[in-house]
């Protein structure tokens, strides 16, 4: 399987869900308004789950899920699950922009508010409590 892949899961009445396997782990749509990346290099338990309309994230999860994401490999499990609210806002924006690019990301891209379908383009990153981040790339 390629590093952007899509993947649709569900068997007969049960759950569907759809997942992405991109750079540092996966991310898993398991409700139409709810999306779950999870860490390849710590295990089931080192997750991150975003919204896509209202909470902290504004609606636009993608940057944050997949700076995260990308970071994990440098981090202890404790260290990465803690990075969750330290993530840069121009680090966000870079991964956001980086994964508008990807076909294969397109509709998880669709569900973000502020991004526009006809130009590709996203809307920029709400800035967060804390805009730091734990690591320099």
């Amino acid at each position: 399987m390629s590093p952007l892949t899509s993947r649709r899961r569900g068997r007969g009445t049960g759950p569907s869900f759809r997942r992405w396997k991109i750079k540092g782990g996966t991310l898993v749509l398991e409700k139409p308004t709810s999306l779950t990346a999870f860490c390849k290099h710590h295990g089931k338990d080192c997750k991150m789950n975003r919204s896509f309309r209202g909470g902290s994230c504004k609606g636009r999860p993608m940057g944050a899920l997949s700076r995260w994401l990308k970071i994990g490999k440098r981090l202890t499990q404790k260290q990465h699950k803690s990075a969750k609210l330290r993530l840069a806002k121009r680090k966000r924006e870079n991964s956001r922009i980086f994964g508008a690019s990807k076909p294969v990301l397109r509709d998880l891209f669709s569900k973000e508010k502020g991004y526009n379908p006809d130009t590709g383009e996203v809307a920029s990153e709400p800035s967060i409590s804390s805009d730091s981040d734990s690591s320099s790339s």
